[in-house]
């Protein structure tokens, strides 16, 4: 029960990349240019920071990292409220 903790930070982990990678995919075709896969990270990564919209590419750039962010922001919620209320909810049970 002591490592439920970082087994969730590990989840987490896996399920915010995997989400990356679906999202990428599924925006790469609307995309104006062929980028590749680490061009579109680091401009995910650039507009995340904060950055305008100059073009179409642009402006799909910066819904990428807002997706991101907020699915992000929510996973790790719920990890937190998971981790601290899942021991509880056990030991109650027992």
């Amino acid at each position: 029960m002591e490592n439920f903790f970082e087994v969730g930070l590990m989840l987490v982990v896996l399920i915010n990349i995997s989400y990356f990678v679906f999202l990428v995919h599924e925006h790469k075709g609307q995309l104006s240019k062929k980028y590749s896969f680490f061009h579109i990270h680091n401009e995910i990564c650039k507009k995340s920071l904060g950055g305008t919209a100059t073009n179409k590419d642009d402006d799909i750039f910066l819904k990428m990292a807002l997706k991101i962010r907020t699915f992000s922001g929510w996973s790790v919620v719920f990890w937190l409220a998971l981790s601290f209320m899942f021991p509880k909810i056990i030991s109650f049970m027992q």
